[in-house]
């Protein structure tokens, strides 16, 4: 019997380690959107990858909307122990990229949609993933993704969102995000479509934590909303 090959390879140095490719299978008629690689995941993956302080070792991290589960398979490849969470159509494809890259044992995987009781379950969270699931075409789910964000963590809980914007309408997650969170930039880069559709934006990755006071008033006019876009 053949060995069905991986769809997409994504390489990645573990700080001071030898690169690492990283197997994913792809399959957009049984996952929908989120069984395709998407762009946002990769930067988040070799952020995680190039962490040298320790921080994921035998962390407790989960992984909202995961899709193919890259960002979360590279944390537990540090050390983490990982929740992925996606729709029941993403728990099989999930279940097959942990395996295919050695992290099943460290890996959990829960379907779980977001603004719903986190049954199964089991939060605060030390890190709270988040990969391109900020969609121009998806606003009406902005509240419960917020939702599900605050649920899952805790003061203390360090919430890494990595987005590519693709229209204003996306503004709108933001400006609901800073009523709960304190929002940060942690870097900008612009990257070769891995998603293979022809569209090379910038993509950002932010740190989120949840607000502890009450934000400052301020005129929403001057509010220097997250912009990941890099000018060429």
């Amino acid at each position: 019997m053949s060995v069905r090959e991986p769809d997409v390879v994504v390489t990645v140095r573990l700080h001071d380690k030898e690169e690492r490719a990283i197997r994913l299978y792809e399959d957009v008629h049984t996952g929908g959107p989120g069984g395709r690689l998407w762009d946002a995941s990769a930067l988040m993956a070799h952020h995680l990858a190039e962490r040298v302080d320790g921080s994921l070792s035998d962390a407790r991290v989960i992984e909202i909307g995961a899709g193919l589960g890259l960002p979360g398979i590279v944390a537990a490849l540090q050390g983490a122990h990982v929740t992925l969470t996606d729709k029941e159509r993403c728990v099989d494809l999930l279940w097959l990229n942990a395996e295919a890259n050695g992290v099943a044992d460290r890996v959990e995987v829960v379907a779980f949609e977001w603004g719903r009781k986190p049954r199964g379950l089991k939060p605060p969270y030390d890190v709270v993933l988040l990969s391109d699931c900020i969609c121009h075409d998806e606003n009406f789910v902005f509240r419960p993704l917020l939702k599900t964000l605050k649920d899952v963590s805790g003061p203390a809980s360090e919430i890494l969102v990595s987005y590519k914007r693709r229209s204003p309408t996306e503004d709108k997650f933001w400006t609901l995000a800073e009523e709960v969170f304190d929002i940060a930039l942690v870097e900008c880069e612009e990257v070769p479509s891995l998603a293979r559709d022809g569209d090379d934006l910038g993509v950002g990755l932010y740190r989120l934590r949840l607000r502890q006071s009450p934000p400052p008033r301020a005129d929403p006019s001057a509010r220097p909303g997250p912009e990941p876009e890099i000018a060429v």
